[in-house]
């Protein structure tokens, strides 16, 4: 129904699902609406999944985009579960051993920074975090200092439950200075099973030099708070929708360093 609305447009997708699949129902003659139709089936996945499960929120998230009366409400503390499912920790053996941050995406990609590829990765799955998973990189961007990974050998029992949605280019456009994001990672080897998730402020644009060149338009937005050493490779996220990844932020030397994150956009041509 979705899928029909979507491909098709509403009337189409409307007509075709009460001349096809409710042409004797009754229950609807008089003012038949295609939406209520659909939002009650969605309903009813959430009344059986519940809310935080992945198949109800991608169908809610397209179905908000679709419609043109009330919104389905997906309240950010659910977002939070799948922030929990999707953003795993990484280690790797440089300087003897070494921290960061991945996270998972619809699509199947794993996310990280450059800077965090290393000999000897591995990852810790969220329902399995006493069993890392050896990982090997599978494309990187160094002048973005980004990556992906390949997790060929993750058993499908140990694949994330939770998966994040990259923001559309207009979405990472739209942002401005003083919106409020969430950050997750993992700060300075805390927990390898507890991911931090917290809030931080967009300061300013800035076109950052993280390798080679100066970028020919801006490629980072600096972030006031929210970051800690080990989060290097973690979402930001606006309105529950990954806009970047964290590329650098406060260390020992100096722990007041702005916190910087590459937009989002930029991971594209690696997916």
């Amino acid at each position: 129904m979705l899928h029909d609305w979507e491909t098709n447009g509403y009337a189409a997708a409307e007509a075709n699902h009460f001349s096809k699949f409710r042409p004797n129902r009754g229950r609807l003659d008089e003012a038949k609406n295609f939406q209520w139709v659909v939002r009650g089936k969605l309903e009813f996945i959430r009344s059986v999944k519940g809310s935080t499960d992945q198949t109800f929120q991608t169908l809610a998230m397209k179905y908000n985009r679709l419609t043109s009366g009330g919104k389905i409400n997906i309240p950010i503390v659910e977002t939070n579960k799948i922030i929990e499912e999707a953003v795993w920790f990484l280690v790797n053996e440089t300087n003897g051993f070494s921290t960061g941050t991945c996270f998972a995406t619809e699509g199947g990609s794993f996310i990280t920074c450059a800077h965090c590829i290393g000999p000897n990765m591995t990852v810790y799955p969220k329902s399995a975090p006493k069993f890392p998973v050896s990982v090997q990189m599978l494309r990187q961007d160094r002048v973005n200092d980004l990556a992906t990974l390949d997790l060929s050998a993750l058993l499908p029992a140990h694949a994330p439950k939770g998966l994040l949605k990259l923001a559309s280019k207009a979405e990472v456009d739209a942002l401005k200075v003083g919106d409020e994001v969430q950050i997750a990672g993992f700060p300075g080897n805390l927990n390898e099973e507890a991911v931090t998730i917290s809030k931080a402020t967009i300061t300013r644009f800035s076109k950052t030099v993280l390798a080679g060149s100066i970028p020919a338009s801006n490629n980072v937005m600096v972030l006031d708070g929210g970051t800690f050493s080990g989060m290097s490779g973690g979402p930001v996220l606006f309105k529950g929708k990954v806009v970047g990844v964290v590329v650098r932020g406060p260390n020992d030397d100096d722990p007041n360093e702005k916190c910087e994150a590459v937009f989002s956009t930029l991971i594209l041509p690696l997916v």
